[in-house]
């Protein structure tokens, strides 16, 4: 999906546009180095990505049946604060890919399918929380919520 959405965010950006016959970024014959390159990107992301989301989402080796890879050696509160960082910067990062198709008609489903990533991202990120933390912060919103 959002290599898609390179077209609607062409037209969201040069629809009122028209050609005038010098260089404009909206009517160029540019190799699109970019979209070429996205599945060579892709793969080098795809580990790390990988690691991020195993060690967050994926249970503990010792309470899961099959064995999540990374799973155990990667855990939130081993790995504080470098989880955490990597999840804010992929909250911001998909944020900002949802942003750049708001407030137009042809780019709602971009609009959505990016911020309930940057949502995946938020929540994971949550959740690498070392223990300490997420337990001061369930007893602070307990307090909060008078419960």
């Amino acid at each position: 999906m959002p290599f898609l959405g390179g077209a609607a965010r062409h037209q969201i950006r040069c629809g009122h546009r028209e050609f005038t016959g010098r260089f404009d970024d909206c009517f160029n014959d540019m190799l699109p180095v970019w979209p070429l390159a996205a599945p060579i990107f892709g793969l080098l992301f795809v580990l790390p990505f990988a690691i991020f989301a195993a060690a967050i989402w994926a249970v503990p080796m010792e309470e899961g049946r099959l064995r999540w890879l990374r799973s155990g050696e990667n855990s939130p509160d081993e790995n504080w604060p470098l989880l955490q960082i990597a999840g804010v910067i992929g909250t911001y990062w998909a944020f900002r890919q949802g942003q750049s198709y708001a407030g137009h008609d042809v780019g709602w489903p971009f609009f959505i399918f990016w911020n309930v990533f940057s949502a995946w991202f938020a929540v994971a990120t949550l959740l690498a929380l070392p223990t300490e933390i997420r337990t001061k912060l369930a007893q602070l919103t307990k307090r909060l919520l008078g419960r």
